[in-house]
């Protein structure tokens, strides 16, 4: 069985568990086979790179944050999970995730793509408020300015 190591150590995978980006992701055009490792019972994801750069990008589901998230998928994309990544800095409390470049991920398949989205997605949607519209954000909207801890139950 292959193993990837990242921050936390060695991690094993089958190759069936290898998700294909053939055009990469943006600014990593290069590295296109990821696997996706589960944080424990939160919504947020590991997508790591198995090519040996050590690259690797947390996910979360947007609808885990965001109310009312909507993507026009294919026909053949109805089963696709959707994924945005997420910028965790120094202070996690200020993580934020990108909903205007999501994954699409077709599990079946293990073919993924990143979406650009010309709606009023924000590139840096706060994920310690409630869940809250994304386009009231990027109106500059935040609705309920109430801190939500990130992973804990409403």
């Amino acid at each position: 069985m292959p193993t990837v190591r990242n921050w936390w150590g060695e991690i094993s995978y089958a190759t069936e568990d290898i998700i294909t980006f053939p055009r990469g992701i943006i600014g990593f055009e290069g590295v296109k086979q990821y696997i996706l490792i589960p944080l424990g019972e939160t919504p947020f994801r590991i997508l790591q790179a198995v090519d040996g750069s050590g690259l690797a990008f947390v996910v979360v589901d947007p609808n885990s944050f965001v109310e009312g998230y909507e993507l026009a998928l294919a026909n053949d994309e109805e089963g696709a999970a959707i994924y945005c990544i997420v910028t965790v800095p120094n202070d996690p409390a200020q993580m934020t995730a990108n909903l205007r470049a999501p994954l699409v991920i077709d599990l079946v398949r293990r073919q993924g793509r990143q979406e650009i989205l010309e709606e009023a997605y924000p590139l840096r949607f706060p994920l310690r408020k409630p869940v809250t519209s994304p386009v009231e954000v990027a109106a500059g909207d935040g609705g309920d300015l109430e801190d939500k801890e990130v992973g804990a139950s409403a």
